[in-house]
């Protein structure tokens, strides 16, 4: 037998499991390491017991999604972003693209797209003042009032 691709939960399902077949767990307590029904716990011994750890693993792995995006449809969508949308958010985006162009994607999608591939800058507001930097700026104001010239010691240096 090969090597299994498994995650670190289906690992750890399989050596919870081993524990219950060398009977050094219950099932019940297996059940609650494992966040699922005792019942559940019986299906997936059945499952270890019939074909081993690969049993175990997602049924799904390798396989792409069922929710996947047409082929094309990102690449056309992001280059009419970056062309007439750039400086728009994900959301607003969204709602030009269906209504001036006829492509319908939802607002999450274009939001995972955008920063992978449009390079617009992600803070577009100034940053508000750490509150160190405002105390300091106040102390500042407290030492020198305006109304008293500041006292600067000037040294000369030769050129």
């Amino acid at each position: 037998m090969g090597w299994v691709l498994m995650s670190e939960r289906e690992v750890h399902r399989v050596e919870v499991l081993s524990s219950v077949v060398a009977g050094r767990m219950s099932s019940s307590e297996a059940a609650s390491v494992l966040c699922v029904s005792n019942r559940q716990v019986q299906r997936l011994l059945k499952t270890f017991r019939e074909d081993g750890a690969v049993a175990l693993r997602h049924k799904a792995r390798g396989r792409p999604s069922n929710n996947r995006s047409t082929e094309g449809l990102r690449d056309l969508t992001l280059a009419i972003v970056r062309e007439h949308y750039a400086d728009f958010g994900p959301t607003l985006a969204a709602e030009k693209l269906a209504e001036r162009d006829g492509v319908k994607i939802s607002r999450e999608t274009l939001r995972k797209w955008i920063p992978e591939s449009v390079s617009v800058p992600c803070n577009l507001h100034h940053s508000v003042p750490h509150a160190a930097t405002i105390s300091t700026l106040l102390a500042n104001i407290r030492r020198f009032p305006r109304n008293e010239p500041e006292r600067r010691s000037i040294e000369a240096c030769e050129i």
